[in-house]
């Protein structure tokens, strides 16, 4: 085959462009009849009884393990927290009974924050990691040609091609149903601003509305649209690049994630265990300064020197530049792909060594403190069973993660809900601890802990059992489109209800009637009855499910086919 592609210099100036793409096809058809033929001799290797060859090379599976990663109880893992997203928007101040007089402000509403916006890490933990265990079982080569001539080419349409059909059906059509709203004046901006209604539609639609709104804030910086003066229409008027359907953010920072997995796995598998280690660690310090340096720079150049109390409301400025941003989350994501493929390459082994200091909720800081996974496989196989790294031991170390992530979060919310209702009574804006931003930026290594722990525990411990129910699957199946359509439903329900001033009955303020219109309240700003509350959890389940059972999974196979 050499012999027959040589061409010396003198008979390469004289080929003709016709000839050269002759010679070109000749070499690509000869290379990859080749790679096909060298392909398949391995594979006959490989699936001969005691075959030595079952691991080429020390760094990555180049076979796909006999042994699946169970991830079952990461179903109800999500379906929690999608359901825990819904009760968050619910008690952010949205419920017209919990409410309290300030003798300075008068009446306000009262604010249980249940830290949603920090567990939204888990959500890009979960799918890198998902990802990594479904993808990473194969062995791809990293160029079509080149010296690896075994592996696969990485089918990326295929690939993008399911993203697309298991998130996006539920997407749009969420998006759809939240529509109407902006031009009910239930939007997060008023209906007369043209401007920012269709480029918010068109980004939404792409969509690449998360990554521009994270990094373009409103322009001209300062201004805000006031349907009742002229000045503020057409070029003097802020562009906002919004969320459609509020929650649905999260798809349009995840799909640059999706977008960069396939450059990224065929690279991760093939660092060894010590580097999928460090990287873990390295991905955690970045996320975490990155989350920190984003928000306090924004916050500084919002609030100039008068940068004197907390601006967390989601949306603002400095929140989503920090925490919504693709950029600063992507670091988070990538933990997920590295843990995943650590947890693929030994899916065959009785243990899964990983770095215990700091209890495992955060990295280690030092070479020494991670383990020699290579002197723990030279134990008697009982031993890794049965002792640390096994089974038994993870169930443990799952269910210790699982209890610190809850007091955790329950101390971070009693103490915010303390200083936001009671400390910051009197003053005009009152604020909690900045859990959104600190707890968003600590919390990945435990929430990645629990990930792995799940998935080596053979299901013991009492957490991996508990989201192995049968309602926990069936919330996990769901879950994703209870997400999406909660907020719409909410906003629906809030523009049927009315809206009471938050005075009523001791003021004249006027209020909204049922089926009446309303002037950029994004949607759900204004608080429901407690029982419409009920409704709203409920209702949001029911079309949840009929979203995936009749829409999304039919939607799915169908672009699969």
């Amino acid at each position: 085959m050499g012999g027959s592609l040589f061409f010396d210099r003198e008979m390469q100036a004289t080929i003709t462009p016709l000839k050269a793409k002759s010679a070109h096809t000749i070499f690509k058809t000869l290379a990859v009849d080749m790679r096909q033929l060298v392909e398949k001799n391995i594979n006959d290797e490989l699936t001969e009884p005691g075959s030595s060859l079952s691991l080429i090379g020390s760094t990555g599976i180049r076979r796909p393990p006999a042994k699946r990663v169970n991830m079952n109880a990461h179903n109800g893992l999500r379906g929690l927290c999608a359901m825990w997203i819904l009760l968050f928007h619910l008690f952010a101040g949205r419920i017209r009974e919990m409410k309290q007089k300030s003798p300075v402000w008068g009446y306000r509403y009262i604010v249980l924050d249940l830290q949603g916006c920090a567990i939204m890490p888990l959500f890009f933990i979960l799918s890198g990691f998902s990802m990594a265990v479904v993808y990473g079982g194969k062995w791809y080569r990293l160029t079509i040609y080149g010296d690896e001539l075994d592996g696969q080419q990485f089918d990326r349409w295929t690939y993008y091609k399911a993203r697309f059909a298991r998130v996006m059906p539920g997407y749009y059509l969420s998006n759809l149903a939240a529509l109407p709203l902006l031009w009910m004046g239930f939007g997060p901006f008023d209906p007369a601003d043209t401007k920012s209604l269709v480029g918010s539609t068109i980004t939404n639609l792409i969509p690449v509305n998360t990554l521009f709104n994270c990094q373009l804030p409103p322009w001209p910086y300062g201004k805000k649209f006031d349907s009742s003066d002229p000045s503020t229409f057409g070029m003097q008027s802020p562009l906002l690049l919004k969320s459609i359907n509020g929650p649905a953010w999260t798809i349009g920072a995840m799909i640059w994630f999706w977008f960069l997995f396939p450059s990224t796995i065929v690279r991760v598998q093939r660092w060894n265990d010590t580097a999928l280690y460090i990287g873990i660690g390295i991905c955690y310090w970045v996320q975490q300064l990155l989350i920190h340096v984003c928000f306090w720079f924004m916050e500084k150049n919002e609030l100039g020197n008068n940068l004197n109390h907390w601006m967390m409301a989601p949306g603002d400025v400095a929140f989503n530049f920090a925490a919504l941003n693709p950029i600063s989350r992507l670091p988070v994501f990538l933990m997920g792909v590295l843990a995943g493929m650590l947890c693929i390459r030994h899916a065959d082994e009785p243990s899964l060594p990983y770095p215990k200091s700091f209890l495992m909720i955060l990295p280690p800081v030092s070479h020494s403190a991670l383990p020699r996974a290579h002197v723990h496989r030279e134990l008697p196989l009982n031993e890794q069973r049965l002792g640390n790294f096994g089974e038994r031991w993870w169930a443990r170390i799952t269910d210790r993660t699982a209890g610190i992530l809850v007091v955790l979060f329950a101390t971070e919310i009693v103490i915010d809900f303390y200083v936001l209702n009671v400390v910051h009574l009197n003053e005009r804006f009152p604020q909690g601890l900045a859990g959104a931003v600190w707890l968003q930026g600590f919390a990945p290594y435990g929430f990645l802990t629990l990930t792995i722990g799940l998935t080596q525990d053979g299901s013991r411990s009492r957490t991996a059992r508990f989201f192995n129910t049968r309602g926990m699957q069936w919330l996990g199946a769901v879950g994703f489109s209870i997400y999406l359509v909660h907020f719409p439903f909410m906003g629906y329900l809030i523009w049927a209800q009315g809206t009471l001033p938050v005075c009523y009955p001791d003021c004249k303020e006027k209020p909204r009637m049922p089926f009446e219109t309303a002037h950029a309240n994004w949607a759900a700003n204004d608080p429901l009855a407690w029982y419409l509350t009920i409704a709203n959890v409920a209702g949001s389940t029911l079309l949840g499910w009929l979203m995936f059972r009749f829409f999304e999974e039919p939607m799915r196979k169908r672009l699969r086919a």
